[in-house]
């Protein structure tokens, strides 16, 4: 076997999947391109820029509700806590109380897992989305925007909260999650189009492998992520 194949990518699996070389294992020379969303790493699949990439099933279903046809070959992670709504400490929100968002103005990126998680998080919390003031924006300009004070916080991923907890200099916090499997879980999923299922078929099996060998190491190495921050 020897594959070519590009990838685009918003996940530490796969992430650590090129780390590791195991896509090489299987066969497949692959060149990785990091994305700051799921949507756009989907975007650029359908745009026939990459034979894989991965998403969560929020982009998907809004590509499908549009006619698109990005193709679910695998679902290999799901998480509750990932996402994170992050706020500032002078703005009158007590992050213990989910409902004292009512009110305040929070960012995230529409078609995501952010704005999915923010909507649920309202249901849990009691409130409607539509007493809060959502603002579209980029992951990298609501975290600034936070930081700096135009926003009261943002709805995005636990690497942003560690930034914009850094950049801040402590004068963010992290609302409460408690209780939030109940009302929201999101699915990582590794997508293809249908003109790689049907020109390179055998490139999927290596795809999977790949991620699987991945998922290996992860368990027989319980220690792999010390060194990352947590939130």
């Amino acid at each position: 076997r020897d594959w070519s194949s590009d990838v685009c990518s918003s996940d530490l699996t796969t992430f650590l999947a090129e780390a590791l070389d195991t896509w090489k294992k299987n066969g497949v020379d692959l060149k990785a391109v990091d994305f700051p969303t799921g949507r756009d790493s989907m975007q650029a699949l359908l745009a026939g820029s990459a034979e894989f990439s991965t998403a969560t099933e929020t982009p998907v279903v809004f590509a499908a509700l549009r006619g698109l046809k990005p193709m679910i070959l695998m679902n290999y992670s799901r998480y509750s806590r990932d996402m994170k709504i992050v706020v500032r400490t002078d703005r009158g929100i007590d992050p213990a109380k989910p409902a004292s968002l009512k009110g305040k103005t929070i960012a995230t990126q529409v078609g995501t897992s952010g704005q999915y998680m923010l909507f649920r998080y309202c249901e849990m919390a009691g409130i409607s989305p539509k007493d809060l003031k959502i603002v579209d924006m980029s992951p990298a300009d609501m975290t600034v925007a936070t930081v700096r004070g135009d926003l009261d916080g943002f709805s995005w991923t636990r690497e942003a909260a560690i930034v914009a907890d850094r950049q801040s200099g402590g004068k963010v916090a992290v609302m409460s999650q408690e209780g939030l499997e109940k009302f929201f879980r999101s699915h990582e999923l590794l997508l293809v189009s249908e003109k790689t299922i049907k020109d390179r078929p055998a490139l999927l099996d290596a795809g999977v492998k790949a991620l699987f060998d991945s998922e290996d190491y992860m368990r027989s190495h319980p220690d792999w992520q010390i060194g990352r921050a947590h939130v």
